[in-house]
């Protein structure tokens, strides 16, 4: 109740926020045709493909988010109340996160943000593996919100820059449907290796898939700042 209350301000500050308005010079189309246009416009960007392919792989990899308490918990016979402690430092990490990550987006790009998010989910997986007693999970939980705090924020600024304003809209919608499938998927994927095969099997094919994803994030997306400056010249 207290969470529906304090979610009902933010909406309301939110509502009452006005848009900038911004005039649109592409032609109206209807919706058939939209969709229609869709698997085109992915295949004419083939650097948005390959991001949208890493982001696919890197939201897979959260398959191990919501077993990390439970499997501390299990293990170390801790109290329920523990579960606020690490959500603590969740937060702690995704506040502390978000304005380093917002001035590195700005100085050297969102790409770089966005591989520094992947970075600590890595990070976090590795201590959660080797882990010996509960207080490590208190780093592996602030390093998984500073992580959220990278990829979410950067997340949504990198789709704006892989195409022209009057297509921003399009790309945004594209990269969030792509990792919110995947993302979807991903804890399905998770409780059920951690059904057959335990939390440690689960936490290591979420690095792995982490290391993937991260490694096609960095060699294979161009930063897209830099991509259009050299195609216009």
């Amino acid at each position: 109740a207290a969470a529906g209350v304090l979610t009902l301000g933010s909406w309301t500050g939110l509502a009452l926020v006005r848009e900038p308005r911004q005039a649109s010079t592409a032609p109206a189309i209807s919706q058939r045709e939209y969709w229609r246009r869709l698997p085109a416009i992915v295949g004419a960007h083939p650097n948005f493909r390959r991001y949208l392919s890493s982001q696919a792989v890197l939201r897979l990899s959260t398959m191990a988010t919501g077993f990390l308490a439970v499997y501390a918990v299990q293990r170390w016979q801790l109290p329920d109340e523990q579960a606020g402690a690490f959500t603590i430092a969740m937060v702690a990490g995704q506040a502390l996160g978000n304005l380093p990550f917002g001035f590195i987006g700005d100085r050297w790009g969102q790409k770089l943000v966005m591989e520094l998010s992947a970075a600590a989910w890595i990070l976090g997986l590795a201590i959660a593996l080797v882990a010996y007693s509960p207080a490590w999970f208190y780093a592996v939980f602030a390093l998984m919100g500073a992580s959220f705090a990278g990829s979410y924020q950067s997340g949504v600024m990198i789709g704006m820059e892989f195409s022209s304003p009057e297509m921003r809209p399009t790309f945004i919608g594209l990269n969030s449907t792509v990792s919110g499938i995947a993302a979807g998927i991903a804890p399905l994927i998770g409780g059920w290796l951690a059904a057959v095969m335990g939390y440690q099997a689960l936490f290591g094919a979420a690095l792995f898939t982490a290391l993937v994803g991260l490694a096609s994030l960095h060699w294979l997306v161009r930063e897209p700042r830099q991509y259009v400056e050299s195609a216009t010249g």
